[in-house]
C-alpha cells in the first residue's frame, strides 16, 4: 500500500514491488540499525525520529516539542529525520498481521539520497526522510 502523500510504501502487489525496487538497489550497501519493538514504541511519543551518529555510535533518537521548547539530545547531528505523523501510520500498517513481542527486531536500512527501508519479520517498506532543517515546519 502506498499512502496518499506518497511518503511511504509497503509493497503488496507486483506493481508496488516494482516501485519499491526503483528506490532500493540490492547491489548497493546500506547502513543499518536494529532496534526492538519495545524501543520503537518508546520513540513513538516523539515528534520526529532521527538517525545519525551520537558519540560515534549509530543511533535512532529524536526530539519532541513541548510548549514551544524542543527537547533533544545535545550535540546530536542526525543524517535522517522522519516525521512521526507519517512514520506512525507507516509502522502500524507494516506491523499489521504480525505478532510482535517486545524483543522483536526491526531493521532500519539507510543510505544518503535514498528512502529508509524498514524490515520486520517478512515485511518490508520504504519511507521518505526529510533533508535540511527539520524545525522549519512541515
Amino acid at each position: 500500500m502506498m499512502d496518499n502523500n506518497k511518503v511511504w510504501l509497503i509493497p503488496e502487489n507486483v506493481q508496488e514491488e516494482e516501485i519499491f525496487k526503483k528506490f532500493t538497489d540490492p547491489k548497493e550497501s546500506y547502513n543499518y540499525i536494529v532496534i526492538s519493538y519495545k524501543d520503537l514504541k518508546s520513540l513513538s511519543i516523539l515528534d520526529y525520529i532521527q538517525i545519525g551518529k551520537y558519540n560515534d555510535i549509530e543511533e535512532l533518537l529524536g526530539f519532541i516539542e513541548i510548549n514551544g521548547h524542543i527537547l533533544e539530545c545535545q550535540d546530536f547531528k542526525p543524517d535522517f529525520t522522519l516525521n512521526n505523523k507519517y512514520f506512525i501510520p507507516f509502522i502500524k500498517y507494516l506491523f499489521k498481521g504480525l505478532k510482535m513481542s517486545s524483543s522483536s527486531p526491526i531493521y532500519f536500512y539507510y543510505k544518503p539520497n535514498k528512502p529508509i527501508v524498514v524490515v520486520c519479520e517478512n515485511k518490508k517498506g520504504i519511507i521518505a526522510y526529510r533533508d535540511g532543517d527539520y524545525r522549519d515546519g512541515d
